[in-house]
């Protein structure tokens, strides 16, 4: 019965975190429905936390100040005693909390420790009790049960190393006083801890390479507290001057010359990958920082960004990963496939060849664009879905289309890899955010169509459409699989003539990875949703299937251009079968109006490269 009512206890508390790592952390031990207040930087896992509100502000706003401008401005305000964080007060006070959870070891990540008991002192009447790293007791209910006054506990955890980060569960767990929390953080913990000796045993026979780890780029801070101990689970040798539980401290440039390691691992403090590659390319491509070029580590591309925001500043569980990364990042594909998709994400870092620092190019734009794709880590298999009751399409200018649900997790990762590290690539055409690939194109001199005209073909699809994605027992459709990607130079729009191609071989890290980067995204589901509804209303759309251009001679005639495509050449054979019925239908029902592209040709675009 004690048990049944601390539940029923735990389930209402009103619990606030005020920093991005303990909300992971709460969130681990089942506690994501009992927050209610979060911060402005509380982004993860996003979907757990749409009831809870905001109750922090901050005056330094990353996606508008430079590194040097951030720097200035935390120093300054630390300087005048300042915090560089805000509490809304009335907000705060709003929600009611039970339980504060907060920290004091770095006024830089969260709101100042003193601001937080100070404020719940004004507007609440407490803390009455502060829990620090201990984890002293403290009663579930932070209401005086004789007044009604708010009085909230402040638990303030505080780790420093690697250990201390895993004994913050068990304390957030020993604060809320229940014993299914107190057994969830024993389960969190021990697959922390036994992911950690999988990374141990992977690399432990391995070559240690001397690395270094920056965690801000100007001026450089060297990586401290867990990093450390983070970097020797992965089996490198850190070279700089931090001991384990160390702060982070600033180096000079010319003290990180002379360290010249083998591994340079960047990942600066908040900052998510894309934010990441930005400032490496750009701060340490500049003139001023030429000697960065000296480096060995840079000279043979061994240097690797990572999404720090989720891996490796917020001492919570994904710290897990963050390790996996490094041990991937030192030691090489080999120890990503050992460790597999789980403690490697592939969409956690990139690998940052010479020849991407901003400046001159030495190389063309297509040979930039396979490296880009080739560099480490590798991008994962996956397959292509065709959409499901509309798999086969009439788009705009009266193309026939094979439409897919969406670009899979992995060709979206390969579509940033563009973005991200070939900035000055042209805006993406329109025709490649969302997936396709062009099975015939109407005559030259074709007449338009009618309104009964389309009808009959959109029946002709949807007709054909569901032998595609309908299988006998109800389940999944064929799929495409897609293990490389192609970088091509092209003598006609439609690829049937190509001036040269590069292959780049997709990754195998298993069934589990292939189907977790054959998902898509609801965001991409709904890009294509948007395109293939325009076509229920044929008054509206008949003017766009007869809309000039995109006829078999603007895919034939001689053209030169360079694009990213992953090539269906071999079709699956039911899927070839399927097509071949679907092409006999069409040209039965509208002879001579429609060429049909070779087999060899036909392609899902990722995106333009010229």
């Amino acid at each position: 019965m004690a048990d049944a009512r601390t539940a029923t206890k735990v389930q209402q508390l009103h619990i606030v975190s005020l920093l991005p790592s303990i909300t992971e952390i709460l969130c681990e031990l089942g506690l994501s429905s009992q927050i209610v207040g979060i911060t402005h930087e509380c982004d993860y896992p996003k979907q757990q936390l749409s009831d809870a509100v905001v109750v922090t502000t901050s005056d330094i706003n990353p996606h508008t100040m430079t590194q040097a401008e951030i720097n200035e401005a935390v120093c300054g305000s630390l300087s005048n005693g300042q915090s560089l964080y805000s509490l809304r007060k009335d907000v705060l006070q709003g929600v009611k909390p039970d339980i504060i959870f907060t920290q004091s070891l770095c006024d830089v990540c969260a709101v100042s420790y003193p601001v937080v008991l100070s404020t719940c002192a004004k507007l609440m009447g407490g803390p009455k009790e502060d829990i620090i790293e201990d984890g002293s007791s403290c009663p579930l209910s932070g209401k005086d049960t004789n007044t009604g006054v708010l009085n909230p506990k402040v638990v303030s955890l505080e780790p420093k190393n690697l250990v201390h980060v895993l004994d913050t569960f068990h304390v957030a767990a020993k604060a809320i006083g229940c014993s299914q929390v107190m057994e969830r953080a024993n389960e969190v913990t021990s697959t922390i801890e036994a992911g950690l000796n999988r990374i141990r045993e992977a690399v432990k026979d391995l070559p240690k390479p001397r690395v270094a780890f920056i965690e801000w780029h100007d001026p450089i801070f060297c990586g401290g507290h867990w990093i450390v101990d983070m970097l020797e689970v992965a089996g490198g040798d850190y070279v700089m001057p931090v001991e384990r539980s160390g702060r982070s401290i600033v180096i000079s440039n010319e003290d990180f010359i002379k360290l010249d390691p083998d591994v340079i691992l960047i990942g600066p403090c908040g900052f998510d990958l894309e934010r990441t590659v930005k400032d490496t390319l750009e701060i340490f491509g500049s003139k001023k920082n030429s000697w960065w070029h000296t480096l060995r580590a840079v000279k043979g591309g061994r240097v690797f960004v990572a999404d720090a925001n989720s891996y490796y500043a917020r001492p919570g569980p994904r710290l897990l990963q963050g390790t996996g990364i490094m041990a991937a990042a030192m030691h090489g594909v080999a120890v990503a496939k050992t460790l597999g998709e789980d403690l490697v994400p592939a969409s956690g870092y990139y690998q940052i060849l010479p020849e991407m620092y901003n400046g001159t190019p030495t190389k063309s734009i297509v040979e930039q664009a396979a490296n880009v794709l080739s560099a480490t880590p590798a991008i994962p298999s996956c397959s292509l879905q065709p959409r499901p009751g509309c798999a086969l399409f009439v788009a705009w200018n009266g193309v026939i289309t094979l439409v897919y649900e969406g670009f899979p997790l992995s060709l979206v990762l390969a579509k940033q890899r563009f973005h991200v590290l070939l900035p000055n690539l042209k805006d993406e055409n329109f025709g490649s955010k969302w997936p396709k690939t062009t099975l015939a194109a109407v005559k030259d001199d074709a007449p338009d169509l009618t309104t009964r005209q389309l009808e009959r073909l959109r029946q002709i699809c949807g007709e054909h459409s569901n032998r595609i994605t309908t299988t006998e027992d109800e389940n999944d459709g064929i799929c495409i699989n897609v293990d490389k990607l192609s970088v091509v130079e092209y003598e006609s729009r439609g690829l049937e003539k190509l001036a040269g191609r590069q292959d780049i071989f997709l990754d195998e890290y298993g069934s589990s990875a292939k189907t977790k980067y054959s998902e898509v995204s609801v965001k991409e589901k709904t890009a294509v949703d948007k395109v293939v509804e325009e076509w229920c209303n044929l008054e509206t759309y008949l003017p766009k299937a007869n809309a000039p251009g995109s006829r078999i001679s603007s895919y034939r005639r001689a053209a030169l251009g360079a694009t990213c495509v992953a090539f269906l050449d071999p079709l699956p054979t039911e899927l070839q079968q399927y097509l071949t019925d679907f092409r006999k239908a069409v040209d039965n029902e509208f002879p001579s109006r429609y060429i049909w592209l070779e087999e060899y040709s036909l392609h899902c675009t990722l995106r333009s490269i010229d």
